[in-house]
């Protein structure tokens, strides 16, 4: 799962776009910490929400020269385009937009960087303490302590990276979506980070779930097992081979008489 935490691991990827020529010119790549920009340079979530925000308090802002150019468009019947962003609702609508999508982002990559860091070191805590059960004791509730205690670890190593990576996933997809309602914006499609994450933690539940086997208590696994032997048991009265049924002892009847001579 450490890996995932590599700043150059891309989790999506946007492919070339013909229909924005330059400004598009190259692919671009999305990873827990950055997005990368025209010039295939990383810029952290935190910034691009910071001046995409500052962006749209600026265009808030009453400007008379914009007015004044939003008037002159609006009697020429020109584009929205003509007179720029800021009068122009559309593009102030997704600008708020997309202020609001890269805040989210930026919270939910933090919170998953966060949940999968902590879930690595309790991966590496689990390896730890499985080394250190048979030094716990010769006792039997020693040793089922120790076992709980790996189990525990073993629960939260899986817990907390999968609880990471399904959110980062889905709040991505459902959010780079949401962009494309108010404008054209090319939609940034899975990479190796969505692969090897969901595989890491495949590992760590197969982990967890050796870790919920090993803390079983050996008392419930003998009374299990007796409880098993005990249902193979036949009842008294009923020897092996001679079934009482209807009452009658089939193996204590006499054999039949032999057959008169034709």
């Amino acid at each position: 799962m450490l890996v995932t935490l590599v700043p150059a691991l891309p989790w999506r990827m946007m492919d070339l776009d013909q229909h924005m020529g330059s400004r598009f010119a190259v692919q671009r790549y999305v990873t827990l910490f950055t997005m990368s920009n025209n010039m295939q340079r990383g810029v952290t979530w935190l910034k691009l929400r910071k001046d995409t925000c500052r962006r749209m308090q600026e265009y808030a802002q009453p400007n008379p020269v914009g007015m004044l150019g939003g008037l002159v468009a609006s009697k020429l019947h020109a584009g929205g385009s003509v007179v720029g962003c800021q009068q122009w609702m559309k593009c102030k609508t997704h600008v708020s937009t997309r202020c609001t999508v890269y805040t989210t982002i930026a919270i939910t990559s933090l919170t998953a960087m966060a949940l999968i860091a902590i879930g690595a070191i309790a991966a590496i805590c689990t390896c730890v303490f499985k080394s250190k059960e048979s030094s716990a004791g010769k006792k039997k509730k020693k040793q089922e302590e120790a076992r709980f205690t790996t189990m525990i670890v073993s629960v939260v190593a899986f817990l907390l990276p999968t609880s990471g990576v399904a959110a980062w996933i889905f709040v991505t997809q459902s959010q780079f979506k949401s962009l494309q309602h108010s404008a054209y914006y090319p939609y940034p499609g899975a990479h190796a980070g969505c692969f090897i994450a969901p595989f890491g933690c495949f590992m760590l539940f197969l982990a967890m779930v050796g870790g919920i086997i090993r803390a079983q208590p050996e008392g419930s696994k003998k009374e299990e097992e007796e409880e098993y032997e005990g249902n193979e048991e036949v009842p008294p009265g009923f020897p092996m081979g001679s079934p009482d049924i209807g009452g009658m002892d089939f193996g204590s009847m006499p054999p039949p008489p032999p057959l008169p001579p034709p």
